[in-house]
């Protein structure tokens, strides 16, 4: 795929392997938040609710593939945009997190929720690197 500056982008694996890889990914990311969520709730003594954070895990996951995917195809640099805006969008990700802490919901829990985001987004830029690559 050729970017809009001319710039070559490298091919996408397989759709059958960009779709496992994303299954993949949630998975990797869901088994990581389940950990997470046992840990808040061993610590805490109050549990997170799966159905939940399952949810947005799955969907997590799905929006950085959409990221990924309209980066990858309109961005001429498409590697250093990423570099950039994964961190962010982490970053961004927790402000919601944060204000939480303006209530009375336990600072284990929130910090939890936050490594929640990371979680996600580990195994997302992992396995869309080796089947979306950017340079």
């Amino acid at each position: 795929m050729t970017g809009a500056t001319g710039t070559r982008t490298p091919a996408a694996a397989s759709p059958a392997r960009v779709a496992v890889a994303i299954v993949l990914a949630a998975v990797v990311a869901s088994a990581g938040n389940v950990v997470v969520a046992l840990l808040v709730g061993v610590i805490q003594g109050r549990h997170l609710n799966p159905s939940g954070y399952l949810l947005y895990t799955v969907l997590g996951v799905l929006a950085g593939v959409v990221g990924w995917t309209v980066v990858r195809a309109f961005v001429p640099r498409p590697a250093a945009v990423l570099r950039v805006l994964v961190p962010a969008v982490v970053l961004i990700s927790f402000v919601p997190d944060l204000q939480l802490f303006a209530t009375d919901m336990s600072p284990v829990m929130i910090v939890g929720l936050m490594v929640m985001h990371v979680v996600v987004a580990v195994p997302t830029v992992l396995a869309l690197r080796r089947v979306l690559p950017v340079s």
